[in-house]
Parts: structure tokens; C-alpha cells; sequence
């Protein structure tokens, strides 16, 4: 719509205005609102004609010279036009599309009919209000014609000056001055004319100024120097310079004069006077004088001057008087502002007088009370005053200060400066008091005590340190002492101020500041106070010292309660409680006489009698060393003499400490002791240790309060005692002293232990509430009971511990635990304990395994000897673990330590390898669910669990295939299969037979005994609902499966079993499955389920196919399936189960974990090929002719391309070799044209090496799909790329491979389809594959895979790139390439893949490749695992090739 644009882009002005509020436009009104609006349209339009008539008017605008226009019926007829034509179109296109695709186009044609009419309703309604705009088209007009006159005009004016004004000629201008002005920017040649008229003559020449100006400083000098006799010396400072005399008094005024002639009689001339006062403080050096009294004092001085007969002397006298006052009156003004600000309440003015010049100021003020205040304003009288004044009478003096009362030190006013300062008196005149009164305190106390130690101190703030006690002192003063009294004066107030760190807030330091503050003290009451410090100080000290005690201050109104009773203790006392025995309180009292001598008394309190014992005369709680301290009760403040130190100490808070703490410990012995008696334990009484000191108690018997018997143990304790131990933490050391150990530490030749031990534990008071004394006296009966039950075991293994040496060793033996080595390497770890009964669990044993550095790898003295750098041993872990909660059931029944160390010697071989073969190696189920339509929520299952059945038999779950190892004395496994539907393992005796060399035989075992002793005969048992064959019986203990054990010795001969019996279900409570294993995998060859798609089948002919058929999956002889038992020793067992490399950066295989993944490969990949031939829903990438398996092999027919001789048959046989008991393909073409023999030995491999590893259904299809393109021989090209992918070539750079399956949704990882890559036209015109090529390099990431998607086309001989992942660097482009090795083999009648796949690999080995769009994600690359679901692990034991 052409003509509808150009009428939409009309010029538009926007418009600032607020928007008019909308309306409807047919609203009814009143006759009123009528009228309003006609009187409205009225005005309008007179406004309107005024208008029109003051503007020009504006030319009128020609024919066809405006903007371009169309009608609007035109218009609408195209817009209906178009609508009807998109309508048509619709009617005809709707009914081929989905019922989404219909809704998406009928909303997208509303929208675009809405947009365009709502268009066309703008332009009406524009259309409405367009007779405004008709003036802009005349304005347009208007201003084109005037850019047409000026275009004109320049015209006019070019043809002017090149025709006719060619010889038209000008004056000649000054281009002299014009370049000096554009050059220098100044106009030198200034004609003189013009300089006089405006620069007049100077008067005098600088030389006639000079000698003026000297001649008046000679008249100046001569007058100075008549009258310098007569002026003040406070003039220090007389210039004369320039014509002028300066006179200058510092700190008040600066005047200068002048004389203006040589006459004798001519008067001095005042030039300027300028006041020096200032004021810093309040002012901030503002000046003090407004400049209109500068001028009044100009004035009048100068007109005093003129009246004097000595003008300099009465200038001096007025300016002198007027600077004094302004210093006085900035003193005031400072004074004023301290006193109402910093100062407040500190200092008062007293006294200001103008006249008389007097300032007084008074501080250190006094509270006034009584009378003497009733009638005064000011209640506060000062102590000290300071007077500041000038002296009316001699005009030479400055202001001077006068303190009251007189004292030494004392400043005066320095107004030198003229910056005066009242704050530096004031604190001149503080720091001068506050020495004079430290000075006076410091004699009184002196005198109080003679022998006082006082140190003075402090510059700006001094003060006095006064050492109370005789033993806090000091070298230097500190002044961070807490038990020195620091003195200070308060400089503001002139109060006393005394500070005692240690007791701070007590009353006694604030009486002595009061006394030392009052002048009217008497010495002895300060010698009270002085002692009361002293005594506050001693039971602060105690206070600290007991606080790393076990002990708690407690307050004299806790303990009011408690001392009613006893009236005789000391007034001044501490009371400690003790936390760990909370029923006694020591109280510490302190009693003094006059003598100035102090004692120390000790009491011990208990609760709820009540009653005090005094510890000074019970011998029994403390040890003799303190005894000493005790007896000297009298401790004197008395300072060192001079002739030596003296022998008193003024306290002993050391030996208290001592004392409180052997008091706590006796109290807990006691304690103990009380709680051993009501035991019945025999023990002697509490005594102190001789040698190493401290308390102890000795246990002498415990026969009848341990009910344990065990005579040889006590034997051997020779010593029990018990101690306690507060250095760190609250501990009760258990000493037991054992001799003659039946078992000493002989894991190390040169280091054997010693039979002679001393056993020391730590026992710790338990915080839960309990008393301390029940909680050791139930920790000493636990620890006994424990050394006599593993002395038990121990004692017993002990008498055959010879025959065991070659196989265990001691490690560790402390009688509360045991360390057994065990193994050929002593690397396994047995470990016993033994935990007593209590509140919440029964007496038991218990077993923990564990494993150690092998001792060929441990010095002579223990140290680990570091591996070599090229060592490839693997980390051995305990095997036994899996059987702990077994083992230690059976050790708390039959508390046998010989029978346990037995069995583990015996079955560490086996166990340790099916625990190696057992690894947390994990499998895809993704692909194999979708394929047969079932739903599992857990993409990836383990590949094998391991159940322990009992002590010796072991079952392992490997896919649908449940193998049973029984382990026996002599060195032998029993193993069968006891897989839930019938025997499924195929071959198991075939694969044992050739891995033993022919030593293994199928017979019954002999002996299947139990671990610990023997086990009483059981009857034989036959279930038959579960399996065709009868069925042992199976006794359950507690939570394990057991087999009935015969009564014989230790794994000896058992009942005999039926061979021919099956096994009997699994108790699903005790052997449930993990949930990551799927139901219908464990179940495989079962009847299907309601749902599903599965066929049931036999369990042993499979399923699938007819019998007839020629090439269906026939049972091998020499593969059989059984459940009978087979013996085999341990050297083969460990030779099936170890892992192994066998190529370089291959996975690591084993040769049971080859045979179980390739009886299990084939009845899954049976099953799913199966369920996919007979599904009708699923999406076929491939016809199968026929379809049968069986547990040994699968056969698979499928058809090949038509060709000329016709179309040849493919068969597929998914076998087990009995030759090498691993999975093989056996690929046969029948009719048409074949490959080589060599090409299908090459594709066989290429299926075993890396297609199987896959374990992927669908990359089965793809690799059948590539063995059907038989036509111009493609399969031979493809099988060229499988070798190269299997024998990567030195030459090239990248590695190249197949991709053969890919995830349909690559942005959803929890996708559950999957798609081919590999994919042959129903037709079989072409095929689609895709290459996955990847750098060599060794640190490449995924993001260095590149894929490459090629179609080949079979009837044009064509090969063309559908899509690609990477491009090639440079001017090489991919698919030109491509095409351009194509143009070179049109003739050739040969398949073009591999040279075009040549020729594109020694491309990319010499440029470089970069990353392009991705149009895919595939997955399940040839070596690698696939990607469908989360990425597959490849765990030790996956048959996945890593090669890169």
C-alpha cells in the first residue's frame, strides 16, 4: 500500500500541552451548558479574524507542486483488496496443516488485518482535524521561493564578478600595520598624534622622586634622633623608610608618620595606626577594631598630636592605654567563654573593672553551705585566685598577674605576641597547685608511714605511686601495677585522687581520698586506712589467685544463711565453694591487731550439717610442705631493711592455692573412697605419694565387687591404684600394673615387646549431673571387667599362637585392646574390643578390620619405606569388612579367638578376590528399557552386587546370573549357579575348566562347615514351588542365611548336600535387591508382563524364531547349563577375578567378569532385538527376518541390498566361544555379491572390539545396517574405516571412528529415545552414517570431538556432507572438498567412502580445524561409552576400549 504510507508520513508537530481529557462526543447537557458553548464558538472565531488579518499573507500554492497525495477511496479499496486475497489464500492452505500450525496462522492473520485497519482509522481521523495543516503547504512554498532568490542572487553576483567587474580596480591598503597586528598581535607604528592625546607627560622623573624621598628621611632622622631621649622603651622597633617613620610597639599597636617639608615649624603627620591586639582563641585573628573607630581614632589623634608639644610621647600614651583595655577585654571575653563552657562550675569571675584595669578570677571552687550562702547568688567560694591588672601610674609597664595566695612557679602575662591567652595561665597556674599539693600529701604520708615506698612521676599530669605491700616491690616505678596506689590531683577541681587497679570500687579507697583531701586528718586515722587498703589488697589477691581453681567466690549474703550459727569467724573473710564437690565450702579468715599483724585462718563448712572443722590443726587434708605456711600465721607489712631483705612476706596466696587445691583433692579421694566402700571394693586408705607426690589410692581387691571371675588376670596385677590429675583438666589416672602378658608385640623382628606393662587410663568426670565419685567408681569397674574378657580370648589363643605365626603377627596388645596383622603381608588389621553393659546396650565384643602398609615395606624400625616411582600396586582394602556384623554375632556366642584368627587366615584369599572383582562399576539401562518398553527411573545400575549369605558362603549378582561361592578348609570354593529362574550362567564349567587347566570337577562338597566349632545336624528340606529340583534346607540366623553345619571341628565336614538340589529362594528381607537394579533385568526370559511388549520364552531355548528355521539358535554340547557345585581352588578363583591390562590405554579386564558380561550381553541383546522385530509402534530402521536366542548365542537374519544378482541373506550369530569363553560374532552372506573373507574377519572384530563394549542395542542395528550396504562394495569401504579405527595410523593426526547411535532430544539429558546415525533408505538408494574424527593429542576435551555426517548415494556412486561440526582453516572449504574429489571418481565403479575419507584425513593432518554450528549430538562413539542417559563409567573391569 504505497499511496497509504506516503499519507501516514504527513509532517506532525509534537505538542507540549497537557492532554485534553477525554470525552464522549455525544453527551447531553443543559440549555445553560448550550449557551456557554455558542458564546465560546463566538469568541473563537472573532479571535480567529484578528489573527488573520495581522499576519502577511501567505502566496498562493500552485497546482501539482505540494506532497504527493491519493484518495481515500482508493485506499480503502486496495486495503479490501488485499484482505480478500490473503482470505483466499487461507481457504486454500488451513485445511494441509496440523490443527496447532492452523490456530498459530489464523492469530497471526487477525493481528496483521487489526494493525492495518487500525491504520486506516488513524488516517480518518487525522482527516478531521487536516484543515489545520493546509498552512504549512503555502509556508513550504513560501520558503522554497526565498532559497530560489538567494541561489539566484549568488548567481548573479559569480557572473558579476567574472564578466564585467574583471578590470575593476582599489586603493592600494595598509598591509604593513595589518601584518604587524596578525603577526605580533600589536600596533608598534602608533602615529605620534594619536600617543600624545591620550598619554600625558609624567611631572617628576624617577630620579626627582629619589631625591625627595632621601631628603625627607634625612629631616625625619634629624627630628628622631632631638626626641629619642624623651620616648618609652616599650618602643623597640623605629624605622624610616621611603619618606615614612614606623614606631612599634610589639603585642599592641604599629604607627606610622611623616613630615611634609623642611620647615621647622611643620607638624608630624599621622600615615596609619594598626592595633597588634588579637585574638586567636574566640576571634580567630579577626580584627578587634571595626575600621569606621580605626578612622575616629585617626582622627583624634592626629588632631592631639597637632595640639601637643610632644606629639610622639602623647601618641605613645593614647595607643598604650587603648591596647591595655582591648587585652584586658579579651581576656574577659576568654574567661566569660571557659566559664560558661569548658570551664563551667570550675572557675568564677570575681572582679572586672574597666577603669581601675583589674581582672580577678578565682578556681578550684568549694561547695558553701549554711548560712554563709543563703543570701549570695554564687554559692561556690574559690580556693585559689588569679589577678590579672595595669598599673594607671607608670605607662612604660605591661599587664601583670598576681596569684592569691603567693606561691612559687607562677607565670606572668606575655604579651609580646599580642595573641594573649587566659587557658595558658590558667593551666600554668593548676599544674603549679597540683605539685604543691602532691608535694604536702606525699610528707603526710611519710610520716604515716615511715618506710613507705613513694615514687613521684608524671610531667604533664603528675602523681605519686605508693607501694602498700612489702612484696609488690619494684625496681622503677610502673605505673601499670594493679596493686600500686596511684595519687593524682584533679586539675580542674583540686580534689584528691587515689587509684587502685585490684580494688577499684571498693569504699575504703574513696575514704582515704576524702582523707587525703581534708587537711584536718590526724595521722593515725590515715594510718587505718592505709591498713584497711592493705587488708582489701591481701583478699583481693586470694579473689584471683583461687579463680584457676576448681572453686567459686561466693557473696557474704549467699553465705549469711549458713554462718548464723558460727558467730566466732573473722568479719573479713572469703568464701570459695567447691564446683566438683559442691557440698563443702572453705572460708579463708583474715584477723588483725594493733601491732599492724595480720593472720590466716582456714575453715571447712559442709552443707547439710553444717558443720565447720578448722584445717590449721587437721593434719590430714594438707601435705607437710604446706604445714609450714600454716604454723606462721603472722605476715607483716614491712618494707625490705636496709642491711638485707627481710624474712616476712606480706602474703602467701602461692601456698593457699596449694592448699585449696589438696583440699579439693582430698575431698574427692574421700569421696571416692566412700563410693569404693559401698562397692565392696577393698582398697587402703588415702595417702600421699612418696616420689612423685600427689594422692593415691590402692585397690586391693575386687573379687566381690566385679562378678567376673578371672584368676589368672589377677594374677598378673600386681598394682591397681588410683589418681588424680588437675594440671590441665580434671583427670583420674587408673594405673594397673600387669606382668607375664600372654601376647607381646611381634609385628617387627627388631622391635618385640615386653611382657612387663604398666596400663595407665585417663578417666574424665562426666558432665551429664552425675556425682564425680560414681562416674570413676563405674569407669574403674568397666576397665576391669574389659581387661578380664579380652585376657579371656587372649589367653586361650595365646596357647596356640605358635602354630599361627606364619600367618598373623601381634601388632598391638594393651589388655583393653587387641591388633591383630594378618596375611601373607601382614597388610589386614584385626582388631578386638570389648564394650561392658550399660543403660542402653548389652556386654558384647566387638570387631573392626582394617588394613596397614605391608611390612616388606616398612624399615626395621616401623618407618614406611616410600613406593618406587614405577610401582603399579593397587590399594588393598580388608575383604572381612563385608563380614563383620557376621563375625562379631559369632564371636559374642561361641567367644572363641582361635576359631575367628583360623577363618580369616583361611578365606582371606577368596574373599579378597571377589572383593576385588567387586567394584562400583556402573551400566547403561537406558537404551535397553526403551527398547523393550519398560520404565526405569534409574538410567544407570551397578554390574554385580555381592550378598553375604554366612561367614563362608558368598552369593554374587551379576545381571540375571546369581553365582554361589562356598569356601572351605582346604583351600577349595565351591561354585554354582543358583540364578532365580533356573541356571543361567551357560558354560560355568567350561570357563573353570579352561581356566584351571583342568583341574576343577564337578562334585559334592565334602565339608561345608561353619566357622566357629561345629554345628548340630539339620533334616533336608525339599521346596519345589520355586525351581524344578529340590531345594537344602536353610536356617536363618538372626539377620543372615546360613547352611546347616555337620558336628565336626573347625570348618571341617558338614552333612552332605544334594548336588542336583537348586537353591532356595532368597528371603526377600535379607537379601533384597538395591533399588538401582531393575526388576525385569533380574527376571530376563520370565513371563511378560501385563503391558508389555516382551514375548514370554523359555528359559532354556530363549525365544524367538521358529525351530525349522535354518539357522536358528541351536544349544552347543560342550556349553550346558547346571546347578551343580564345582570346585576350584583359590589360585583359580583369584586368576578369574583379577583385573589385568591387557593393551596399552585399554580398560582393564578379567576373565569371570568376559564370561558373565558375554552371557549376559546375549540375553539382553536376544531379548531387545527380539522385543524390537516384534513390536509394530516402534520405529523400524531395519527389517529382521528372523530372530532366535538361546543363554549361549543369538542368531539374526536380515536381508541386503537388491543387487543384480539378487538380494543375499545376512546372518548374524551373537555367540559365546567355548574356546575362549568370550563374545564373538559369527557374520555369514548367503547369495548376491559377498565381501572377502578378510572384510568380514575385519567386521567381526570390529563388532567384538567395539561395538559389544557399547553394551548399546541400537549400536547393534546401526553396525547390522553397515554390514547390509553391500552394493559397489560400500561395506568394504566402511570395514577400511573400522581398521582404521581399530589401528589408528601414525601418520595422520586425528583419530576417526563411527557413531552409531544419538540422543533424539540433546538439550534433555533424562531423554529416553534414541536415534541410529547409521541408516539405510527403505529403498536402499543411500545411507546415511556419521564420523565422529578427535585430535590425538592427549589433553583433549570432549569439545575437540568434531562429527561429520555423509550421505552416500548408491545408484550415482555419490558422496556428499548433509552436516559437519568443524571446517578446515584457510581457503580450503569442506564441501567444495568434498565435491571436488567427487568430480575426480564419477567413471570409477568403485565405492568413493574410503578414498574420500583418505583423502580427508591427510587434509586435516596438515591444517588446522575450527569449530562450526552443532546439528547433532551423537553418542555412543565406537571406543567410548555411550551417551544416552548420564555418561557411563567405566570402572576397572569394563570391557570398553579406551584407546584414544
Amino acid at each position: 500500500f504505497q499511496g497509504m504510507t506516503t499519507v501516514g508520513q504527513l509532517p506532525f508537530t509534537p505538542s507540549t500541552s497537557k492532554p485534553l481529557p477525554k470525552k464522549p462526543i455525544f453527551e447531553a447537557g443543559s440549555a445553560e451548558d448550550e449557551e456557554d458553548s455558542d458564546h465560546l464558538v463566538e469568541r473563537k472565531k472573532k479571535t480567529k479574524r484578528t489573527e488573520l488579518k495581522s499576519k502577511p499573507p501567505l502566496p498562493a500554492v500552485p497546482d501539482r507542486t505540494g506532497p504527493p497525495m491519493i484518495p481515500l477511496g482508493v485506499l480503502l479499496d486496495f486495503a479490501v483488496q488485499q484482505l480478500y486475497h490473503e482470505v483466499t489464500v487461507l481457504t486454500e492452505l488451513l485445511p494441509k496443516k496440523q490443527d496447532s500450525e492452523r490456530k498459530v496462522t489464523l492469530v497471526q492473520f487477525a493481528y496483521n488485518t487489526r494493525i492495518l485497519f487500525v491504520k486506516l482509522l488513524a488516517i480518518v481521523k487525522w482527516l478531521k482535524v487536516s484543515k489545520r495543516f493546509d498552512n504549512c503547504t503555502s509556508i513550504c512554498y513560501f520558503l522554497e521561493q526565498q532559497s530560489q532568490m538567494f541561489v539566484d542572487t549568488a548567481d548573479r553576483l559569480v557572473q558579476l564578478a567574472r564578466e564585467e567587474l574583471i578590470y575593476a580596480r582599489l586603493p592600494v591598503f595598509q598591509v604593513t600595520p595589518a601584518i604587524d597586528v596578525l603577526a605580533s598581535g600589536t600596533f608598534p607604528r602608533l602615529p605620534t598624534c594619536i600617543k600624545n592625546r591620550f598619554i600625558r607627560e609624567s611631572k617628576i622623573t624617577p630620579r626627582e622622586q629619589a631625591c625627595t624621598l632621601a631628603r625627607i628621611n634625612q629631616v625625619l632622622n634629624f627630628r628622631i634622633s632631638r626626641i629619642a631621649s624623651k620616648l618609652s622603651p616599650r618602643i623597640e622597633k623605629i624605622e624610616v623608610k621611603n619618606g615614612m617613620a614606623t614606631f612599634t610597639v610589639p603585642g599592641e599597636f604599629e604607627v606610622k608618620v611623616t613630615i611634609l617639608g623642611e620647615m621647622e615649624k611643620l607638624k608630624w603627620t599621622l600615615l596609619r595606626v594598626k592595633i597588634l591586639v588579637e585574638d586567636y582563641e574566640i576571634g580567630f585573628g579577626k580584627p578587634l577594631v571595626h575600621p569606621l573607630q580605626m578612622d575616629m581614632v585617626h582622627t583624634g589623634l592626629q588632631q592631639r598630636m597637632d595640639e601637643s608639644a610632644e606629639p610622639i610621647s602623647e601618641m605613645y600614651a593614647v595607643l598604650h592605654s587603648l591596647a591595655q583595655m582591648l587585652q584586658l577585654d579579651v581576656l574577659v571575653c576568654q574567661a566569660t567563654q571557659l566559664q560558661a563552657g569548658r570551664l563551667k562550675d570550675k572557675i568564677v569571675i570575681e572582679k572586672y573593672d574597666e577603669k581601675e584595669r583589674v581582672l580577678t578570677i578565682g578556681y578550684w571552687l568549694q561547695h558553701e553551705r549554711g548560712k554563709r550562702a543563703a543570701g549570695r547568688l554564687n554559692k561556690f567560694s574559690p580556693t585559689y585566685r588569679v589577678q590579672i591588672y595595669g598599673d594607671p601610674t607608670d605607662h612604660d609597664a605591661t599587664l601583670r598577674v598576681r596569684h592569691l595566695p603567693a606561691g612559687p612557679e607562677f607565670t606572668n602575662v606575655d604579651t609580646r605576641s599580642g595573641r594573649l591567652s587566659l587557658t595558658t595561665i590558667l593551666s600554668c597556674s593548676f599544674d603549679a597547685r597540683c605539685k604543691n599539693r602532691l608535694l604536702r600529701i606525699k610528707k603526710r604520708l611519710e610520716a604515716a608511714e615511715p618506710n613507705a615506698k613513694l615514687f613521684q612521676s608524671g610531667v604533664a599530669a603528675p602523681s605519686l605511686r605508693f607501694v602498700l605491700l612489702a612484696d609488690a616491690d619494684v625496681p622503677a616505678p610502673n605505673p601499670t601495677d594493679d596493686e600500686t596506689l596511684n595519687i593524682t590531683v584533679n586539675m580542674f577541681s583540686g580534689k584528691v585522687l587515689c587509684q587502685l587497679s585490684a580494688i577499684q570500687s571498693h569504699p575504703t579507697v574513696r575514704e582515704l581520698e576524702t582523707a587525703l583531701y581534708s587537711g584536718s586528718t590526724t595521722t593515725a586515722t590515715l594510718q587505718q586506712k592505709l591498713l584497711d587498703l592493705k587488708i582489701q589488697l591481701l583478699i583481693e589477691r586470694y579473689r584471683k589467685a583461687v579463680t584457676v581453681l576448681q572453686v567459686r567466690v561466693i557473696g557474704e549474703q549467699q553465705m549469711k544463711p549458713l554462718l548464723d550459727k558460727h558467730s566466732n569467724l573473722p568479719k573479713r573473710r572469703l568464701c570459695l565453694q567447691f564446683v566438683r564437690e559442691d557440698n563443702f565450702i572453705l572460708i579463708v579468715g583474715f584477723v588483725e591487731d594493733k601491732d599492724i599483724v595480720i593472720a590466716t585462718k582456714l575453715f571447712l563448712l559442709e552443707k547439710p550439717s553444717l558443720s565447720l572443722t578448722s584445717i590449721n590443726d587437721d593434719i590430714d587434708f594438707l601435705p607437710p610442705s604446706i604445714m609450714p605456711y600454716l604454723r606462721r600465721d603472722h605476715k607483716k607489712f614491712l618494707a625490705p631493711s636496709k642491711t638485707g631483705p627481710s624474712s616476712h612476706l606480706a602474703s602467701w596466696e602461692r601456698p593457699l592455692t596449694c592448699a585449696i587445691a589438696s583440699i579439693d583433692d582430698q575431698i574427692g579421694f574421700q569421696r571416692v573412697a566412700a563410693e569404693l566402700a559401698k562397692k565392696k571394693y577393698g582398697f587402703t586408705r588415702v595417702m600421699n605419694e612418696p616420689i612423685v607426690g600427689g594422692l593415691c589410692l590402692n585397690i586391693t581387691d575386687v573379687s566381690e565387687a566385679i562378678p567376673e571371675r578371672c584368676i589368672d588376670f589377677f594374677s598378673s596385677l600386681v598394682r591397681c591404684c588410683l589418681r588424680l590429675d588437675s594440671r590441665a583438666r580434671l583427670l583420674w589416672p587408673f594405673e594397673c600394673c600387669l606382668v607375664n602378658s600372654p601376647l607381646v608385640n611381634d609385628f617387627l623382628p627388631n622391635k618385640k615387646g615386653n611382657s612387663n606393662s604398666c596400663l595407665v587410663l585417663e578417666m574424665a568426670a562426666s558432665a551429664s549431673g552425675t556425682p564425680v565419685s560414681e562416674t570413676i567408681t563405674a569407669l574403674v569397674a568397666d576397665r576391669l571387667i574389659t581387661y578380664c574378657h579380652i585376657y579371656d580370648l587372649v589367653v586361650r589363643f595365646a596357647s596356640v599362637y605358635e602354630n599361627y605365626k606364619n600367618m598373623c603377627s601381634v601388632r598391638h596388645f594393651t589388655y583393653h585392646k587387641l591388633v591383630l596383622a594378618y596375611g601373607p603381608r601382614r597388610d589386614r588389621l584385626l582388631v578386638l574390643n570389648y564394650k561392658p553393659r550399660s543403660a542402653n546396650s548389652a556386654a558384647k565384643f566387638i570387631i573392626n578390620f582394617g588394613q596397614c602398609t605391608p611390612i616388606d615395606y616398612l624399615d626395621k624400625d616401623g618407618a614406611d619405606v616410600s613406593l618406587p616411582s614405577n610401582s603399579t600396586e593397587e590399594v588393598q582394602w580388608n575383604p572381612h569388612v563385608m563380614m563383620s556384623q557376621i563375625l562379631s554375632e559369632r564371636i559374642n556366642q561361641e567367644w572363641d579367638l582361635v576359631e575367628l584368627v583360623h577363618y580369616l587366615i583361611t578365606t582371606l584369599a577368596p574373599l579378597d578376590a571377589l572383593h576385588n572383582f567387586y567394584k562400583f562399576r556402573f551400566q547403561s539401562q537406558k537404551v535397553f528399557a526403551w527398547m523393550v518398553s519398560n520404565d526405569n527411573y534409574f538410567p544407570l545400575a551397578f554390574k554385580c552386587h555381592l550378598i553375604m549369605i554366612s561367614e563362608h558362603v558368598v552369593r554374587l549378582i551379576y545381571g540375571h546370573i546369581h553365582l554361589e561361592f562356598t569356601m572351605t578348609e582346604n583351600s577349595s570354593v565351591f561354585v554354582r549357579d543358583v540364578s532365580r529362574r533356573g541356571s543361567a550362567a551357560v558354560g560355568l564349567f567350561r570357563f573353570f575348566h579352561l581356566l584351571s587347566g583342568g583341574t576343577c570337577e564337578l562334585t559334592e562338597p565334602a565339608s561345608v562347615g561353619g566357622v566357629f566349632g561345629a554345628a548340630t545336624p539339620a533334616s533336608v528340606k525339599h521346596d519345589t514351588s520355586s525351581g524344578p529340583s529340590p531345594t537344602p534346607a536353610v536356617e536363618s540366623s538372626s539377620s543372615t542365611a546360613t547352611v546347616v553345619h555337620a558336628p565336626s571341628g573347625p570348618l571341617s565336614c558338614a552333612a552332605r548336600l544334594d548336588v542336583s538340589a537348586a537353591p532356595s529362594p532368597l528371603n526377600a528381607a535379607t537379601t533384597r535387591m538395591p533399588r538401582s537394579v531393575p526388576q525385569n533385568y533380574m527376571t530376563m526370559g520370565s513371563p511378560a508382563q501385563p503391558g508389555s511388549n516382551v514375548a514370554p520364552q523359555s528359559a532354556a531355548e530363549g525365544g524367538g524364531g521358529q525351530e525349522d528355521h535354518p539357522h536358528c539358535a541351536r544349544r552347543s554340547a560342550e556349553l550346558t547349563l547346571s546347578g551343580s557345585f564345582i570346585q576350584i581352588d583359590h589360585a583359580t578363583l583369584s586368576k578369574a577375578c583379577v583385573f589385568t591390562d591387557t593393551v596399552a590405554g585399554s580398560a582393564r579386564v578379567s576373565p569371570l567378569d568376559d564370561y558373565l558380561n558375554a552371557v549376559v550381553y546375549i540375553k539382553r541383546l536376544g531379548i531387545a532385538l527380539d522385543t524390537y522385530r516384534r513390536d509394530a509402534n516402534s520405529k523400524k530402521y531395519i527389517d529382521f527376518v528372523h530372530v532366535s536366542y538361546n543363554p549361549e548365542q543369538v542368531r539374526v537374519s536380515v536381508n541386503g541390498q537388491m543387487e543384480p544378482n539378487g538380494r543375499p541373506a545376512i546372518h548374524f550369530n551373537f555367540h559365546l566361544d567355548p574356546a575362549t569363553m568370550k563374545l564373538k560374532l559369527k557374520l555369514e552372506y548367503v547369495g548376491g555379491t559377498y565381501p572377502s573373507s578378510s572384510i568380514v574377519t575385519i567386521l567381526e572384530q570390529y563388532f567384538e572390539k567395539c561395538v559389544a563394549p557399547l553394551h548399546n542395542e541400537f549400536a547393534v542395528i546401526s553396525f547390522i545396517n553397515l554390514c547390509r550396504c553391500t552394493a559397489y562394495k560400500a561395506v568394504a569401504d566402511f570395514a577400511m574405516i573400522m581398521r582404521r579405527q581399530m589401528e589408528p595410523s601414525s601418520c595422520e593426526s586425528h583419530y576417526i571412528s563411527f557413531v552409531h547411535t544419538s540422543q533424539k532430544s540433546p538439550k534433555d539429558p533424562q531423554s529416553k529415545e534414541v536415534s541410529l546415525t547409521t541408516i539405510v533408505e527403505p529403498t536402499d538408494r543411500a545411507v546415511l552414517i556419521t564420523l565422529c574424527i578427535r585430535p590425538k593429542e592427549k589433553k583433549a576435551t570432549d569439545t575437540n570431538k568434531y562429527h561429520l555426517t555423509l550421505i552416500y548415494n548408491f545408484q550415482g556412486n555419490a558422496l556428499s556432507v548433509r552436516s559437519a561440526t568443524f571446517s578446515l582453516e584457510g581457503d580450503v572449504d569442506l564441501i567444495p572438498f568434498v565435491k571436488s574429489i567427487q568430480s575426480q571418481r564419477t567413471s570409477s565403479t568403485e565405492c568413493s567412502i574410503w578414498p574420500t575419507v583418505c583423502k580427508l584425513m591427510a587434509k586435516m593432518s596438515s591444517t588446522r580445524l575450527s569449530n562450526v554450528s552443532v546439528s547433532a549430538t551423537p553418542g555412543s562413539v565406537g571406543q567410548h561409552p555411550p551417551s544416552v542417559g548420564p555418561a557411563s563409567v567405566n570402572a576397572p573391569g569394563s570391557n570398553a576400549s579406551q584407546r584414544q
